[in-house]
């Protein structure tokens, strides 16, 4: 025995699809993520390096090897990249941001 009610759309919690499996319906939006960046200092041995240094980068501080390189990590989750100087990783976090902005 045939229903009465016709069927008009696609079951709930789906996206409708046109004749050729194309969305017909706007999908949402992603959530924006924010990405700020987080760069701390390392000694050699991997340590973080929270002492002082001077202008030309050595320590002032007696039993600090000095800073060996940074690790910068995105707020995000999706990026981390260890190297130095510290502007190289500012420079490839933006570049990172700007390519996340890019498929929003």
């Amino acid at each position: 025995m045939r229903s009465s009610i016709a069927h008009t759309g696609p079951p709930p919690g789906e996206i409708p699809t046109g004749p050729d499996d194309t969305p017909t319906a706007k999908t949402p939006p992603l959530p924006r993520r924010t990405h700020r960046l987080t760069v701390k200092a390392r000694h050699e041995d991997q340590s973080l390096c929270e002492h002082r240094v001077t202008s030309s980068g050595k320590p002032t501080e007696a039993g600090c090897t000095g800073r060996h390189d940074y690790v910068a990590t995105c707020s995000c989750g999706g990026w981390t990249q260890t190297g130095s100087p510290r502007t190289a990783l500012q420079y490839s976090h933006a570049t990172h941001r700007n390519k996340e902005a890019a498929r929003a």
